[in-house]
């Protein structure tokens, strides 16, 4: 009976292994099943480290396009800074009665002069006539607006005149009247009635007043002073340091108004996938 017990038990554990060999399996090696919860948090931390790496990618290039922005904001306010000056100078220098072409005095001939507000007054009262417009009009005009285009450099006069004891605005004003009839009977009146020193010097004085409230418009007082210095070597006049002056500043105002101008916007970038 034992031996018949022994016979069974053997057959059987030799029909396990013959099964677990068709299985492809060693029966004597353990089988390590993989843990669902293993994989699931190596995924979950691959996903995340690439999150994080996004997230400072995206910081940096909102902490460089912030820097980018501030840097392009203070230059065009440095720009526009500069540019204003550079307005205000050619204005002065404009308005500022000096001449800008000169001729010397010579044996036999006489001394010329010529500025833009000078010029600009003397031949307006030709070049209104030649219009048409009747002359009463023009010297009522020219009444108010040479005043007006005298009136800065008188007042500056009496403010620096040491010994004036009135410095008001009336007085400067009262003095504009004398000064109006001195540039009439002072100035050259075939210098003033030239057709391109009088466009240089109307050039110059509506350029310069206009470019205070529109950038690139120097060009205008820059193309008046070549007019002025063309139309002059006709007469043998020489340009003055005013002249050059008034080229530099006006090259230099046009190169900050281009600086100061906004830059294009980029194109968004697309994200990554």
């Amino acid at each position: 009976g034992a031996s018949v017990k022994e016979v069974k038990h053997g057959s059987e554990m030799s029909t396990k292994r013959k099964s677990k060999k068709s299985d492809g399996t060693d029966p004597n090696v353990p089988l390590l099943k993989p843990t669902v919860t293993g994989k699931t948090s190596g995924a979950k931390s691959a996903t995340k480290k690439w999150q994080e790496w996004e997230d400072e990618d995206a910081k940096e290039e909102r902490l460089e396009k912030r820097s980018s922005e501030k840097q392009k904001k203070q230059k065009a306010a440095f720009a526009g800074m500069l540019r204003f000056s550079c307005v205000v100078s050619i204005v002065v220098i404009t308005f500022s009665l000096q001449p800008f072409v000169i001729r010397p005095r010579a044996p036999g001939v006489n001394r010329l002069k010529a500025s833009p507000v000078s010029v600009f007054i003397a031949g307006a009262r030709h070049y209104g006539a030649k219009v048409g417009v009747p002359e009463v009009k023009v010297n009522a005009t020219l009444d108010s607006i040479g005043r007006a285009m005298l009136f800065p450099n008188k007042y500056i006069a009496l403010s620096r005149d040491k010994g004036a004891r009135d410095k008001s605005v009336k007085v400067a004003w009262r003095k504009t009247e004398a000064a109006l009839n001195s540039v009439l009977s002072s100035s050259d009146r075939e210098v003033a009635t030239n057709d391109m020193i009088f466009a240089g010097a109307a050039l110059c004085i509506v350029g310069s007043l206009v470019s205070l409230l529109v950038p690139g418009t120097e060009f205008g007082p820059l193309f008046g002073a070549l007019l002025m210095f063309n139309g002059g070597r006709k007469y043998g006049m020489e340009p003055q340091p005013e002249l050059y002056t008034l080229g530099v500043i006006c090259a230099l105002s046009l190169a900050c108004a281009e600086a100061g101008r906004a830059a294009p916007k980029g194109k968004k970038k697309s994200k990554r996938s």
